[in-house]
């Protein structure tokens, strides 16, 4: 597998139309013409589009795992939902671009490749994870913390697959509302203080 630091132009040319289109039209050939890629390049580094498609969306992944940490830094929950979908929308902007829905792309390797379908459930756990962690800074307590995250990934993903499907970016609001609500009737049903440890 290529080190993808070292090969921005493969890197940059495969990684934003691999977004838009999704894994069901990767075909190696399609993406081996843009920037004037030569087929060959594609096929020595990886054997199939799976392949492909895994390597493209892991970088993706690590790339907005990264930029959610940078917004995770001394933030609450509210501030931190409000970093992360302003960042969406602006990638989202005159495209069809509206996130990346992990789950899915998972689920549908499942059926075929559990192996790499496995990759897919890591990343998600490290977004929970990180969920989890912005959780507890807003002074929700671990128990609590770690079974929101749960829910709060759910309607993330769900929602980004909702925007994939409809193309509408009102999907984008639609999960910052639901997890922002979702952590404000949490807080009150358990009797959750602001800033309580």
């Amino acid at each position: 597998m290529p080190n993808w630091g070292e090969m921005p132009s493969l890197r940059s040319s495969l990684q934003f139309p691999f977004l838009l289109s999704g894994q069901h039209i990767f075909y190696i050939s399609f993406y081996s013409t843009i920037n004037l890629l030569k087929r060959r390049l594609c096929y020595f580094y990886f054997k199939s589009k799976e392949e492909l498609a895994v390597a493209v969306i892991s970088y993706y992944q690590a790339a907005l795992l990264d930029k959610m940490q940078d917004f995770a830094v001394n933030r609450a929950w509210e501030d931190f939902l409000n970093d992360i979908f302003t960042y969406l929308d602006s990638l989202s902007a005159n495209s069809a671009l509206l996130g990346c829905p992990f789950a899915v792309m998972g689920m549908e390797l499942a059926l075929q490749r559990s192996e790499i379908a496995k990759g897919y459930l890591e990343g998600l756990k490290h977004f929970q994870a990180l969920f989890c962690r912005v959780l507890l800074q807003s002074g929700i307590p671990q128990p609590h913390a770690e079974a929101l995250s749960e829910r709060m990934i759910a309607v993330y993903q769900g929602n980004l697959l909702l925007g994939r499907i409809s193309q509408d970016h009102i999907y984008l609001d639609i999960a910052k509302e639901s997890m922002i609500h979702m952590y404000q009737e949490y807080r009150a049903f358990y009797a959750i203080a602001l800033g309580e440890e």
